[in-house]
C-alpha cells in the first residue's frame, strides 16, 4: 500500500498507473456491521454480499502475486485478470460509492 493514499494500491499496466480502492466494499460493509450489528438478510443480499467480498479478495491475491513476480516475462497475464476481476465487481456493484451500494443493497427487499 502507499503511504499517501492509505487503503489504495497502485499498479501498472501497460504504462499506465490503476489506483485500485483495496477492499473498499469489505471495509465499509464491517463498519456497517460494527456500527448497526449484523444485519438480516434475505439469500440474495446474501449472495450478492459473498460475491462483492469475494471478488475483492481474489482482486486483492491478484495484487500480491503480481507484485512478487513484477517484471517476469508473464506479470501482463496477472494484469489482465485484475482487469477482468475488476470489471466483475463493477457490474456487480453498478460501480456505485460504497456507501450507496450498501445501503441500497441492505434497504432492498430482493
Amino acid at each position: 500500500m502507499n503511504d499517501c493514499f492509505p487503503g489504495h494500491v497502485k499498479i501498472q499496466i501497460r504504462s499506465t498507473f490503476i489506483w485500485i480502492i483495496s477492499m473498499k466494499y469489505t471495509l465499509y460493509l464491517s463498519k456497517l456491521i460494527k456500527m448497526r450489528g449484523i444485519p438480516n438478510l434475505t439469500l440474495e443480499q446474501y449472495q450478492r454480499t459473498m460475491n462483492v467480498v469475494s471478488l475483492e479478495n481474489r482482486i486483492m491475491g491478484i495484487i500480491k502475486a503480481r507484485k512478487k513476480i513484477e517484471g517476469a516475462k508473464h506479470s501482463g497475464q496477472l494484469d489482465y485478470l485484475i482487469y477482468l476481476e475488476g470489471r466483475k465487481l463493477a457490474d456487480l456493484t453498478d460501480n456505485m460509492p460504497e456507501k450507496d451500494f450498501w445501503e441500497r443493497l441492505l434497504n432492498s427487499e430482493a
